[in-house]
């Protein structure tokens, strides 16, 4: 009996010793969000507990606890897991990156907060994160327009485009939201980027139901978008101002282009927006000294 509480303290007192040193972080790259729009946050845990610890012992391992801001916890409505089963080695530190609106509903504007908690089910104890605010806002609706999808066979399909505004730390931002028709399918909203407030964007949709999208951003700058019907952004291009303001125009054939400007192209990684954002493993990787 004795051997067996000496054992118990010994477990208890590493459980304690390990907690103390394993730290858990939450970032969020904004604090204000539109409905339906992707909620990534990152999660980053720091190992210092001088012995290595076992991460996706169970599925659950990460998970988040969401309530608004006056304290009304939000129950998920899917799971959010993190994957994984790896050691984490003493020293070094790995990030999860996870979509927090793949697993909680956010369809009312407001002020909400998160916090991270992980598990160690064989530790016997749980390390959790500090509390991170952040928001959902409805935005402005600038244009809407209803659009039929091309098919081949079977019924057809309806989507919805919309434009939407809205003030993100004293900076307007455009938004596009695409919606099946009627609603209950998948809907998406992209955050194409800054626009100023004098100048309204243009936006037309060609044959095959794909949205273009022209809106200025500065001065002289110009943001030139492509959306399918999917709701991936296709292209991107920036359009510096001429004698001649850039403009859609459509031609006979029903395809769209951008009239006058000079066109700046691109990063690959400013014109391709993923699916959804998936939970990664970053490698592990020791402090800097």
């Amino acid at each position: 009996m004795k051997a067996f509480v000496l054992t118990w303290l010994v477990v208890c007192s590493m459980a304690l010793r390990s907690q103390s040193q394993i730290s858990v972080e939450i970032q969020l790259d904004q604090r204000q969000f539109l409905r339906n729009e992707s909620l990534p946050v990152k999660v980053r845990l720091l190992n210092r507990s001088g012995q290595a610890v076992k991460l996706g012992e169970v599925p659950d391992w990460l998970s988040f606890s969401v309530e608004t801001r006056d304290g009304k916890p939000v129950n998920p409505v899917e799971p959010i897991l993190a994957g994984g089963n790896f050691d984490l080695e003493s020293a070094e530190s790995v990030t999860k990156q996870l979509d927090l609106a793949s697993g909680y509903d956010f369809s009312q504007p407001g002020s909400y907060r998160v916090t991270a908690l992980v598990r160690f089910p064989k530790l016997n104890f749980s390390a959790t994160s500090s509390t991170q605010p952040f928001d959902i806002v409805r935005g402005s609706q600038i244009w809407q327009e209803v659009c039929g999808i091309p098919v081949t066979n079977g019924p057809p399909r309806w989507i919805t485009y919309s434009l939407i505004q809205a003030n993100h730390v004293k900076q307007l931002k455009l938004y596009v939201r695409v919606a099946e028709e009627p609603e209950g399918g998948f809907v998406r909203v992209l955050p194409l980027g800054q626009v100023v407030a004098f100048a309204k964007p243009e936006q037309m949709i060609d044959r095959s139901s794909a949205l273009h999208i022209l809106y200025q951003t500065g001065p002289r700058s110009f943001e030139y978008c492509e959306v399918a019907p999917t709701g991936l952004l296709t292209q991107r291009t920036g359009y510096t101002l001429t004698p001649y303001r850039p403009r859609l125009a459509m031609d006979d054939s029903g395809k769209i282009t951008v009239k006058g400007g000079v066109s700046q192209a691109k990063p690959a990684w400013m014109t391709n927006v993923p699916p959804s954002i998936k939970a990664t493993n970053s490698v592990p990787t020791k402090p800097a000294k």
